[in-house]
């Protein structure tokens, strides 16, 4: 059976896209219109309700945004970025992969070639504050310090991302095991291999490529007793190498990377150059921190300690032509659209500069 090629929708091939996201199943017309106010054509799908989660539900999603000359990316789900069946081999862990793996041809019966994963240790996002507990110019944010007394999981909620309903998970604290004993990295590395090799034939078949995403934050070799695997550039190349296919790469996460620091490896425009020129990023997720690690602010994109401007220039010296979008909001007053608006504007500003200063 001949695989099929990637191809991205991207029109303009020659830089990067900046996508609205989480780009929403079911949008208002308001929501359409802000989206188009804002400059952009493109979303990233993301929170999916279950009466769409079928090819006739994709195509019904693209047309509605069609209709309102905007294009869809691609439309992320199902099973989250860091199921624990899977990632500690617990009960349950194949029927999750067959959903998975029905996903992945979903989404390639509906014309998207793009999807995304994680393996987080089935614990997340960690965070030692959020909201009123920490801010940045008085708008809510979140926090992370390692000296803290309490380090929990960052709020999650439903399985299917959907931000407007469902319960959040209950959070684990860091100081204490997540589940009832450790996993160790070797542990891990088996659970991901084995959930790998069955992807990758069914995402070769299908031409999707797909994304996982680093730890947050990365750098520790385990939290709450289980293993990270995803944590700096070295581990992330090991991952790849153990996927070895030309469908799998990462999220390059800008806020993750700079979170990092040098427990990265290599900073944020050397992973850059090297993950795009290998063809193993389709999808950029772009935020400010206050700080490297041990402690670190969430910020907006024009007062963190790295001048983003770098990242977005560096994305179109090397040829990046895949999606870039905000990934976690800052709470800032107005309508739920505020942070959007304003750190948007600046993506935009940066990528407008970057491809002049190309053209030069």
């Amino acid at each position: 059976m001949t695989d099929k090629k990637i191809s991205m929708n991207n029109d303009n091939s020659e830089s990067p896209l900046i996508v609205m996201y989480p780009g929403l199943a079911e949008p208002t017309d308001e929501y359409l219109l802000f989206t188009r106010q804002i400059g952009l054509d493109t979303v990233l799908v993301a929170g999916l309700p279950e009466h769409l989660r079928s090819v006739e539900g994709l195509l019904s999603i693209k047309k509605r945004y069609a209709d309102a000359g905007i294009k869809v990316y691609s439309v992320l789900g199902p099973i989250g970025m860091q199921p624990k069946e899977i990632v500690l081999n617990l009960p349950g862990r194949d029927d999750l992969i067959e959903v998975y793996l029905n996903w992945i041809r979903t989404l390639s019966k509906a014309g998207f070639c793009y999807t995304n994963s994680g393996f987080m240790g089935g614990t997340g996002v960690w965070t030692t504050g959020r909201g009123g507990e920490a801010s940045v110019r008085g708008a809510g944010t979140r926090e992370f310090n390692e000296a803290a007394p309490t380090i929990t999981q960052f709020p999650r909620v439903a399985l299917w991302g959907d931000r407007t309903a469902g319960e959040s998970i209950p959070p684990f604290e860091v100081n204490k095991l997540a589940f009832e004993r450790e996993y160790t990295r070797d542990e891990i590395i088996e659970n991901f291999t084995y959930f790998i090799r069955k992807v990758v034939p069914v995402a070769e078949e299908c031409g999707v490529f797909i994304g996982f995403h680093p730890d947050d934050p990365p750098g520790y070799q385990t939290m709450a007793g289980v293993a990270r695997i995803f944590s700096s550039f070295n581990s992330i190349k090991e991952m790849l190498q153990i996927a070895n296919s030309p469908n799998i790469g990462i999220i390059l996460c800008a806020g993750i990377w700079l979170e990092g620091g040098e427990r990265m490896g290599v900073d944020l425009t050397e992973a850059i150059h090297w993950f795009v020129s290998n063809k193993k990023t389709r999808e950029v997720h772009l935020r400010n921190v206050s700080s490297t690690l041990p402690h670190f602010l969430e910020t907006f994109p024009d007062n963190g300690y790295y001048d983003m401007y770098k990242a977005i220039k560096a994305l179109v010296d090397a040829g990046y032509d895949g999606a870039v979008h905000l990934d976690h909001s800052l709470e800032m007053v107005g309508s739920p659209y505020t942070y959007q608006a304003f750190a948007t504007g600046y993506m935009r500003a940066c990528l407008q500069r970057a491809l002049a200063e190309t053209d030069k």
